[in-house]
């Protein structure tokens, strides 16, 4: 439940001109929100999700919602697809093909450095594969999440 004051806030927004924009991302391309952020149609776990991508010193950051569910057993160590190196473990969810899905997440990991998913901590990023994780950063609102050497190398 929403506290009075801040759902009061939400609705103000909702009829302030300017203070709400809605996007209609297809997947073909990202939207500039503010110079330095864009948004992309992302999919994956969920049908229509975006993610975020905000430029940092050190590299793109993808703020990805759960276009990846679990980093360890869909990414670092795919304890279903064992025989294919390096193709990513899917979530089980049949929002989307399974195909859409593969294709979703290997969208998410290319051309970022920092993944800051919803459903665990951030991963630090080369090459497409993850090389590190922030494991503080769920608990410590002061973590550096887009730091690499803040991150514990796998």
């Amino acid at each position: 439940m929403y506290a009075l004051e801040d759902t009061r806030h939400l609705l103000d927004r909702l009829y302030t001109k300017g203070a709400l924009r809605l996007f209609d991302v297809d997947g073909s391309y990202e939207e500039e929100v503010i110079p330095g952020v864009r948004v992309r149609l992302s999919g994956g776990h969920t049908p229509g999700s975006i993610s975020v991508l905000v430029d940092t010193p050190d590299g793109i950051a993808s703020i990805s919602g759960d276009v990846v569910y679990n980093l360890q057993g869909s990414l670092i160590d795919p304890f279903l697809d064992g025989l294919n190196l390096g193709e990513p473990t899917l979530t089980g969810n049949r929002a989307m093909s399974t195909l859409e899905e593969k294709i979703a997440i290997k969208k998410a990991l290319s051309g970022v450095r920092f993944m800051l998913p919803i459903h665990d901590v951030p991963a630090l990023l080369q090459g497409g594969r993850v090389t590190g994780l922030l494991h503080n950063a769920i608990s410590s609102p002061e973590a550096r999440v887009t730091d690499a050497s803040a991150y514990t190398l796998l």
